[in-house]
């Protein structure tokens, strides 16, 4: 569909309105005595994408606060690197199956005692799987993407697209010494994240927050959209979504998957700063 000067009028007013947000929202923060980082601030505005997980997550997850993260479909090691410079007295497990990322994964935490990695997928079963690899490091999935996605993502579903054997576990098979942190648990699967948290029924008791990758249309061939069927695992783990992070509008003017943020009950009065004495 051809877009039209309306759609560009659209497209940048939302620009503005998110980095707006996403400025007043750091204000708040910094007015509680929450630290979050001049990065962050001066990513608002340069890059708001890279700045909007630090700051939905502060308001949950102070990062004055000791941090566990366990980081699944963690590829390279952004995001947990990231996580380990904003929550600064944090450890990190992370989960790649896919060999290039994980060499990746390696390289970049070598030195880094407190950073544990596995070369395995997480599912709902022991065993070996199938992973199919997009054109992007970003795009491996052990479920395949359905046309619409492809057309969206520009990534490979013919008969003859490229894949890995690689080993899958459950969450719940490996323990973890979390030491009194509060626990992040970050799911990015592309498609997979209800087999996920099936296999991680155990450690979603230990989650205080979780931020997950869902999907709200039929984007992988043979699945239903994952939303409702992930809100409800994790509302059964006592986790309640709060925060419902920006989309791309690339394709559309709604979310066709989007990061969702869940908290525990205990932590649902720091929507109004309550646990922090400031009331916005």
């Amino acid at each position: 569909m051809k877009k039209g000067l309306f759609w560009y009028g659209w497209h940048y007013a939302h620009a503005i309105e998110r980095r707006m947000f996403l400025r007043y929202e750091w204000m708040l923060l910094r007015r509680a005595g929450i630290p979050v980082s001049e990065q962050t601030r001066r990513e608002i505005w340069k890059t708001p994408g890279a700045a909007e997980d630090w700051v939905n997550l502060a308001r949950f997850l102070s990062p004055a606060e000791s941090v566990f993260i366990i980081d699944i479909g963690a590829n390279i090691g952004e995001y947990a690197d990231r996580v380990m410079r904003e929550y600064r007295n944090s450890r990190a497990v992370c989960f790649e199956p896919a060999q290039a990322n994980f060499r990746e994964l390696q390289r970049r935490f070598a030195q880094n005692p407190s950073v544990e990695l596995h070369n395995v997928a997480l599912s709902n079963r022991m065993g070996e799987a199938e992973m199919f690899v997009g054109r992007s490091n970003t795009l491996c999935s052990l479920e395949r993407y359905g046309s619409e996605a492809d057309e969206a993502y520009a990534v490979a579903v013919s008969p003859d697209e490229p894949t890995e054997t690689v080993r899958t576990r459950t969450l719940d098979s490996f323990s973890f010494d979390i030491s009194g942190r509060k626990v992040l648990l970050k799911v990015d699967v592309q498609g997979h994240e209800s087999s996920v948290l099936q296999g991680a029924g155990g450690t979603l008791k230990l989650a205080d927050v979780v931020i997950i990758e869902v999907s709200f249309a039929n984007e992988y061939q043979g699945l239903s959209p994952s939303f409702g069927e992930v809100t409800a695992m994790l509302r059964a783990a006592g986790l309640h979504p709060v925060v419902f992070q920006d989309y791309g509008v690339a394709c559309s003017s709604y979310a066709f998957e989007r990061d969702v943020i869940f908290v525990r009950e205990n932590l649902l009065p720091r929507i109004w700063y309550a646990n922090y004495g400031l009331q916005n």
